[in-house]
């Protein structure tokens, strides 16, 4: 369901391509800007949490993998994600 949603986001799919490339801060600016059309969808979320974490912004990935979390309750890998962050692990 919530990867349909993203299959028509451009944005999500550069996001991927320049994760795959290392390019996180590339990464998380066009999973931003895929969550201003689908700002509903916690696999976009996800991404962007993940990409936040790479780059060290510890406050702004929980504050996705939290937004993944309100969206789809049972995320249980943002969950960990959440916690090891919490913690002072990235």
């Amino acid at each position: 369901k919530f990867l349909s949603s993203v299959s028509d986001q451009p944005n999500y799919w550069l996001g991927r391509h320049l994760e795959e490339s290392h390019d996180f801060a590339g990464a998380a600016a066009a999973f931003e800007s895929s969550l201003t059309a689908l700002p509903g969808n916690p696999v976009a979320w996800w991404k962007l949490g993940d990409t936040k974490s790479k780059l060290g912004d510890a406050a702004s990935a929980a504050s996705a993998y939290e937004e993944v979390l309100r969206i789809f309750p049972a995320h249980l890998a943002a969950r960990r994600k959440l916690s090891e962050l919490r913690e002072g692990r990235r």
